[in-house]
């Protein structure tokens, strides 16, 4: 970004850093906000499949207090045990979601830091470009300021002479 004063540009030498790691940081935070997704996903299936173990439970349980056959307790604790399978599968792709969740916090944290840098090199440089204006234009200023006095002083003395003549 380029910042006028007068005719003359304030230019930061790093403004294509500062944009690289402006898109870096977004990068990260769309990356982060589609692995929480993920995860809220992820934990939903592990609360459904908990609630189906559960569920399959108490009917056994239920089932048991009547009548029941050897094979169909047997049907019963396969497919048990293949929910506590699957509930321990998704448990290991939880812990793995979270895992890429919090590297992919520390990198937006990261880049948010020498995000921040660059804008404080581009302030203060900022500051110096202004106050480098500014002085400049104080010390145009001092110089009309002086070239009005010398000339007002020479229009005087010249008036006072051209006065002085006629009252000779």
């Amino acid at each position: 970004m380029n910042i006028f004063w007068g005719n003359l540009v304030f230019r930061f030498n790093l403004q294509s850093v500062l944009e690289h790691r402006k898109s870096l940081e977004k990068n990260f935070q769309k990356e982060l906000a589609v692995l929480k997704r993920v995860l809220l996903q992820e934990r939903r299936k592990i609360r459904n499949l908990q609630r189906g173990k559960q569920s399959f439970l108490r009917e056994l349980r239920e089932r048991q207090k009547k009548s029941l056959s050897a094979s169909e307790i047997l049907l019963y604790v396969r497919f048990i045990e293949h929910l506590s399978s699957e509930i321990d599968k998704q448990k290991r792709k939880i812990f793995e979601v979270e895992k890429k969740c919090n590297q992919r916090r520390e990198d937006l944290i990261e880049a948010t830091k020498k995000r921040k840098i660059l804008e404080v090199l581009k302030e203060r440089g900022f500051e110096a470009y202004r106050y480098q204006m500014m002085k400049r234009e104080q010390d145009f200023l001092n110089e009309v300021g002086i070239y009005r006095f010398h000339s007002h002083r020479r229009f005087s003395t010249r008036h006072e002479e051209s006065i002085q003549e006629r009252d000779e």
